[in-house]
This record gives structure tokens, C-alpha cells and sequence, in this order.
């Protein structure tokens, strides 16, 4: 496969034949003849890669980008988004209660009353219990 690099280094595009590839993006030069821009290249590379994986190194070899995962890092960031989503829906549900106990208030129920607290009780239990094993 015969890959695009601009004046950069970086791929743009790719094509199986390299004649093809010159002839779409060559542009004629002052002595009328037809060349790539300035500081734009054709290189092989064997197999197929997506354009922008691939770069030219410092003597003009053709390299893939190679992307390391922070293993740490991933895990702090995933942790945050579940603690997060986890607050979220706490909040979510303890409004709900919230709305119910003030209309079990208004009209004088105070069976309903208890028993929602009961269950805000079991709320914030299940929500500390959860936290603490998502926060370790």
C-alpha cells in the first residue's frame, strides 16, 4: 500500500497503486512538469493502515504510531466516571423521596411519612456501601 505524507510527515491518504496516488495530488512545477507539492512524499508500507497512523521519523522511514494506555491513569479516570454516574443517580433518587415525603407532609400521612424515611435510611446506607467499594 503506497501512502500520502505532507510536509510534516504525517499521512493523508493511501492508495494500492503509487502512479494513482501522484496523479491526484501532483501539481505541475515551473518547468510544466507535473510533481508533488513541496516537502510531500510517496512511501511504501506494507499492509493497510489507517491515514494519520503512520508518520516519517527523522531520516525519512516510515513509522507507525504506536499509542500507550496508562494503565493508572485509565483506572483514575474510570473510577471518577463511576463515582460520578454513582452520585448522579443517588442525587436522582433522593430528590424523588424528597418530593414524596413533602407530599405525604402536606396531606398529614404520617405512616407514608415513616416510611419514606425508612427507605432514605436504606438509601444513603446503600449509596456509603457503594461508594466505599467503588472508592478503594
Amino acid at each position: 500500500m503506497f501512502y500520502l505524507f505532507d510536509k510534516d510527515g504525517n499521512t493523508s491518504t493511501f492508495c494500492p497503486d503509487s502512479m494513482r496516488l501522484f496523479d491526484m495530488f501532483a501539481v505541475e512545477n515551473d518547468d510544466g512538469e507535473k510533481a508533488l507539492p513541496d516537502g510531500y512524499s510517496i512511501k511504501e508500507y506494507d499492509g493497510y493502515v489507517e491515514p494519520g497512523m503512520l508518520y516519517l521519523d527523522d531520516a525519512g522511514e516510515v513509522k507507525e504510531h504506536v499509542f500507550v494506555v496508562d494503565e493508572a491513569e485509565e483506572a483514575a479516570r474510570e473510577k471518577a466516571r463511576a463515582l460520578a454516574e454513582l452520585d448522579t443517580q443517588y442525587q436522582a433518587d433522593k430528590s424523588e423521596l424528597s418530593t414524596q415525603y413533602l407530599d405525604a407532609a402536606m396531606a398529614g400521612d404520617t405512616d407514608t411519612m415513616t416510611a419514606i424515611k425508612d427507605e432514605l435510611a436504606a438509601l444513603n446506607a446503600k449509596y456509603d456501601a457503594d461508594y466505599a467499594a467503588l472508592d478503594k
